[in-house]
């Protein structure tokens, strides 16, 4: 799972904030691959979980102050996913599968595609915003 251009939104801190996602998916599906210990697995979902609860207020703010009128929804789908991330959590106590991971992947995936890339728009559109931070 690697970062691609295609998936950026255009608005820098989203896409960076995005980019962090995928390497800490990245990382423990790598874990798992690499049948690291339970601790070593657990560390990286509480890691992503960390970071995601970042993202997600960031995104949160952003959408609120703007008055993006889905935010109540997205906001909803940004529960379901620590809701996923949980039964993460219990099923490394015995034995992570790599399609359990995916699962989860392919949720961030589909987020960042679809649901990021409609509020990103909306933010775009809106006039005097700037949506570039100067930041590499």
């Amino acid at each position: 799972m690697q970062w691609q251009p295609s998936y950026a939104l255009g608005i820098d801190e989203i896409d960076q904030q995005h980019q962090k996602l995928l390497t800490h998916a990245a990382e423990i599906i790598g874990a798992i691959q690499q049948e690291q210990s339970w601790s070593d697995i657990y560390y990286l979902i509480e890691a992503l979980r960390k970071f995601a609860s970042f993202h997600f207020q960031f995104e949160e703010a952003l959408m609120r102050m703007f008055g993006y009128p889905e935010h109540d929804g997205h906001a909803r789908s940004h529960e379901s996913f620590f809701t996923r991330l949980a039964a993460l959590d219990r099923q490394a106590i015995h034995k992570l599968e790599i399609n359990v991971v995916q699962m989860l992947t392919d949720w961030v995936m589909n987020h960042i595609l679809c649901s990021d890339r409609d509020y990103g728009e909306y933010l775009k559109r809106i006039p005097g915003i700037s949506l570039r931070t100067g930041r590499a």
